[in-house]
């Protein structure tokens, strides 16, 4: 963070740019398009609210990119250290709702918990899934040596290399520019609740039959995933319509390790996947093979240095 000014007597303004990633969250979030993701751990025995609370104050200083409120400037958005104290919550109400800073100590995430679950709730301007993820596995790291000894405890950090750098930046490489078109996407309709309800659906599955399945096709459990999306969306489409729009799913990558990063910020790009539904009787296999084609092409070094300029 970059020390600037005094707001108050013989105490600096500790403050950060956003990553380039980050600067389009503040403008276009709002409480229908929050932009709030989530992950969770399940244990087997039910969560001590004390001992997580006090977890969290534990792991969080070594956390800057998590450790900030939001500021607006004249001209742009800005990260300032967040000194408040963190608080956790049970959950009592739907996941991903928007978060409003002013009743979460000005924090850009949420801890919940409920029995035996813990959540993790990251507005996407702090970071991205795999920096999210990094802080979760801390978080429950503490949580369970708080738990088996918490007379004792000294919280001993398992050697993190945490960067708040924007890594958009310093990977950056100029290079011609390139013209980007797509054709217009199949869109999927449906009707509104009713008084803006929320509907959540749980779904399980066992990752050890997923890989099977997907290493019996010859693809990774990500094409295996888009494949069958699109394969679900082409089937109901097909069934109501003729000459329908290409189907379109965005891929999240992780761009470390194409450049060797290790930041927390956020550092990913999206890719497209399209599939253009010509003729009535594709098959899922044929979709699998189609997706993988198409990814194998743009999750590539060149590709990603071409999205990053």
């Amino acid at each position: 963070m970059i020390e600037m000014g005094n707001r108050k007597k013989g105490k600096p303004i500790r403050w950060r740019k956003l990553d380039n990633a980050a600067k389009l969250f503040p403008a276009v979030a709002n409480e229908k398009e929050n932009h709030v993701f989530r992950i969770s751990v399940t244990l087997k025995e039910e969560v001590n609210p004390k001992i997580l609370s006090r977890a969290l104050e534990e792991i969080l200083p070594k956390f800057d990119t998590l450790r900030v409120k939001l500021r607006r400037g004249i001209f742009w958005f800005y990260f300032e250290e967040n000194h408040q104290k963190p608080q956790i919550e049970k959950e009592n109400f739907y996941p991903c709702q928007f978060l409003d800073t002013h009743r979460n100590q000005n924090f850009l995430f949420r801890v919940s918990y409920f029995q035996n679950r813990i959540n993790l709730e990251v507005f996407h301007v702090l970071t991205d899934g795999l920096g999210a993820v990094t802080f979760l596995k801390e978080l429950i790291y503490c949580y369970l040596d708080l738990e088996e000894h918490e007379e004792n405890f000294v919280y001993k950090p398992r050697g993190l290399k945490l960067l708040p750098e924007d890594s958009y930046v310093k990977n950056y490489k100029k290079m011609k520019k390139q013209s980007y078109s797509t054709a217009r996407a199949y869109q999927i309709k449906g009707k509104h609740k009713k008084f803006d309800a929320i509907d959540v659906t749980h779904g399980y599955i066992d990752l050890k039959d997923l890989k099977q399945v997907s290493k019996s096709c010859g693809v990774s459990i990500t094409k295996y995933l888009a494949a069958v999306l699109i394969f679900s969306i082409y089937q109901t489409a097909n069934v109501k319509q003729k000459n329908v729009h290409p189907i379109v799913i965005n891929i999240p990558v992780n761009l470390r390790e194409f450049f060797d990063s290790e930041t927390t910020s956020n550092f990913f790009a999206i890719i497209m996947v399209e599939f253009f539904p010509e003729e009535r009787n594709y098959t899922l296999n044929d979709i699998i093979h189609l997706v993988s084609m198409q990814m194998d092409e743009k999750i590539s070094r060149k590709n990603i240095e071409e999205i990053l300029s």
